[in-house]
């Protein structure tokens, strides 16, 4: 495949249409695939599928790496409203995505290690996380369940700062943001009658910048319910949670309701 026909695939446009340029793009991409993008998208699945099954045929792990690449032209790099610096950034991303869906364990990791490289100054050069995580395990038959869900990445730290398309611009106003979730909880029937479930679930943010607070929240919270005779039901609910600030400020609720 020669380079005319993969810029034309990545990019939508005829193989003969000319590059176009804005005036003014804050940060315009031009993604393109690579030769590697394109032959690791095409060859990797096939050799990465690890062997096992669940019955019924399904694939019960499976183990996909990838090779992503960008070239982002921009006339700002910088986001400045006053001196404006034109530069041409090169990304370079490796990854892997695991999942799993066996009987007991259902979910996903998917990771990226993004890496920026500046054809103008080397300062600008950079790595950045990228995760998306989320899994359900069934730990006792029928009884005990845990979640677990995790996510990085780049988040605008105000609204009033500058505002960027795009990961390859360097913004003083975006900062690296690490979510991580933890709930176990147990679900069963009382008597036989009443359905019950009690969850414990912690949450924490964390960010890599000094303007910005981590929080970390709590949760505790019990429902029992059952139906009685005809179309009547009955429900009570309860819960308590906890919210904590990286600066000290720390809020509690409770709710009680039937």
């Amino acid at each position: 495949m020669d380079t005319d026909m993969a810029m034309a695939m990545a990019t939508g446009m005829p193989p003969d249409a000319p590059l176009r340029r804005d005036a003014d793009c804050r940060g315009c991409r031009l993604r393109f695939g690579s030769w590697l993008l394109l032959a690791t998208s095409v060859s990797t699945p096939a050799l990465a599928q690890t062997p096992g099954a669940e019955a019924g045929g399904r694939r019960a792990w499976s183990v996909v790496p990838r090779v992503t690449a960008s070239q982002t032209f921009t006339d700002n790099v910088d986001l400045s409203s006053t001196a404006k610096q034109a530069d041409q950034i090169t990304e370079v991303s490796p990854g892997i995505r695991v999942q799993a869906d066996t009987a007991r364990l259902k979910g996903f990791v998917d990771y990226s290690l993004r890496n920026f490289l500046s054809a103008q100054d080397e300062r600008r050069n950079r790595t950045q996380n990228a995760l998306t995580a989320n899994g359900a395990f069934e730990a006792i038959d029928k009884w005990l369940y845990l979640d677990a869900s995790g996510t990085i990445g780049q988040q605008t730290v105000s609204a009033f700062g500058p505002q960027s398309t795009g990961a390859a611009n360097l913004n003083p106003n975006s900062t690296q943001t690490s979510t991580f979730r933890f709930s176990p909880y147990i679900r069963g029937r009382l008597a036989g009658s009443a359905d019950y479930t009690l969850r414990y679930s912690i949450a924490e943010t964390r960010v890599s910048s000094s303007i910005a607070t981590g929080v970390t929240n709590e949760e505790f919270s019990a429902r029992v319910s059952a139906a009685l005779a005809g179309p009547l039901s009955w429900r009570v609910d309860a819960s308590r949670q906890a919210t904590q600030y990286g600066a000290g400020t720390r809020n509690q609720a409770d709710v009680l309701s039937g």
